[in-house]
């Protein structure tokens, strides 16, 4: 199910009679970051300067299967991100086959 947080009354009131199959919450303080402060991932919808607009602002959170992924890496390759997807809004992991050598200082 998924949770609607809303920061004033009309709203709260408007959410929970058009969206009766999620939880609505009636938070106080700022969208942003009652978002990022969430374990979760989100959307958050905000005004924008053009009356009839609304910024969308999608927040993911990296999935455990990535996380355990990440920690099968050999530690001797070095693990970089490059941009991919659509308009590279996505990253996408890029392995490092062959360690670079370090150079020895002749003494």
């Amino acid at each position: 199910m998924a949770r609607i947080y809303t920061f004033d009354n009309p709203t709260a009131a408007r959410m929970a009679r058009e969206h009766v199959d999620h939880e609505v919450v009636l938070a106080e303080g700022d969208a942003v970051a009652t978002a990022l402060a969430n374990e979760r991932d989100g959307v958050v919808l905000l005004p924008a300067a053009k009356k009839d607009r609304a910024l969308v602002v999608e927040i993911r959170r990296p999935a455990a299967s990535n996380a355990a992924m990440s920690s099968s890496i050999p530690a001797q390759g070095q693990t970089n991100y490059q941009a991919a997807g659509f308009l590279g809004l996505s990253d996408e992991l890029v392995l490092d086959d062959q360690p670079q050598k370090k150079n020895k200082k002749p003494r």
